[in-house]
């Protein structure tokens, strides 16, 4: 019976399928009292960096890299992409 445990794949194996982003987020309340999310969106490799305006912007900026490593995207995202 073989008991060793299958070893997930090393950083150096999964590094040209990683990608790695910070976000940053803060609230604002604005004079009329409605609260805005606001921050910024970083690709760690490029340091490619966006503001957000909405939490919506998130998805948005990490789509083309997660296209980029294969990954396929559902209909609804390529609208979205498409509409922004």
């Amino acid at each position: 019976m073989d008991n060793e445990l299958e070893q997930p794949p090393d950083d150096e194996d999964r590094q040209g399928r990683t990608r790695s982003f910070v976000v940053r987020l803060w609230l604002e309340e604005p004079r009329d009292g409605r609260s805005l999310w606001r921050g910024h969106i970083t690709h760690v490799g490029s340091h490619e960096r966006r503001h957000i305006r909405r939490l919506d912007d998130i998805p948005l900026f990490i789509v083309p890299y997660l296209e980029q490593l294969g990954g396929r995207i559902g209909w609804c995202w390529r609208v979205r992409r498409w509409l922004k």
